[in-house]
């Protein structure tokens, strides 16, 4: 059934593109908490995760990184992400 196949796809894909209701940001919190390390995550990793294969065919790794620099001067610094910044990026991009 349908319940089956979801289950099996990673958590964005489960979701409409590009909408991070709160069912979904609590999701990629967890992942996103599982996967950190001192509560920073590579920003290539994390857009892994925040986005579904199909959305990063629409929305590709520079232009993310060209949102993330303009939204946030931390993550431009270090290369990494920590979860208040991606909560910064989708409210500001998203």
């Amino acid at each position: 059934g349908v319940g089956s196949l979801a289950a099996a796809l990673p958590p964005a894909a489960a979701y409409p593109h590009f909408e991070f209701g709160d069912a979904r940001r609590g999701e990629l919190q967890s992942t996103f908490d599982f996967a950190a390390e001192n509560g920073r995550l590579d920003a290539k990793q994390t857009y892994k995760l925040m986005f579904s294969k199909a959305e990063r065919e629409e929305y590709g790794w520079a232009q993310f990184e060209e949102d993330l620099h303009a939204t946030c001067g931390a993550a431009k610094e270090s290369g990494t992400m920590a979860w208040g910044d991606v909560v910064s990026f989708l409210d500001d991009n998203l």
